[in-house]
């Protein structure tokens, strides 16, 4: 029968891990679904960002966006979002989520915070509540957060 973390997985019968201290690629790329039960929720921090500027009409790229919890709280208010996520599990699960609570008014898409995948000015807001690792060294030399501000900003 298993325990309760093997009956709730995608993956019955795969070994949960008991920890997953500083071993981010390895929840990022094998656990995204016990990512998702634990993520910041961040419906707070939509509402008001969506009370402050109006999401509505808006296409918001957001960055970072991981199994989708973020991305699906803007849909509720934007015309279209699209969840930017380096890692192909986490946006699996964020495609599999979206099918099973139906948003029509969102997407994934492969890309970095460092390098956002969009042409200049052709997204009206870029957020990233908190997908993005604003101090760790970046794989194309820098800071991330440097990066990530000066390519949202284009």
């Amino acid at each position: 029968m298993g325990n309760v973390w093997e009956r709730k997985t995608l993956w019955p019968g795969r070994p949960i891990p008991e920890t997953i201290e500083n071993d981010w690629d390895r929840f990022y790329w094998d656990f995204p679904d016990v990512y998702d039960r634990f993520a910041v929720s961040t419906p707070a921090v939509i509402r008001s960002l969506h009370d402050i500027i109006g999401l509505g009409g808006m296409l918001v790229a957001d960055v970072g966006s991981g199994t989708g919890r973020s991305t699906f709280e803007v849909a509720r208010f934007a015309r279209f979002v699209v969840g930017v996520e380096p890692w192909k599990p986490m946006r699996d699960f964020a495609l599999m989520k979206q099918r099973q609570i139906g948003v029509k008014n969102a997407a994934f898409v492969e890309g970095l915070a460092q390098a956002i995948p969009f042409r200049d000015r052709s997204v009206d807001l870029v957020l990233s509540t908190p997908g993005v690792p604003l101090t760790c060294k970046s794989e194309l030399g820098g800071v991330i957060g440097e990066q990530f501000v000066r390519d949202a900003r284009r």
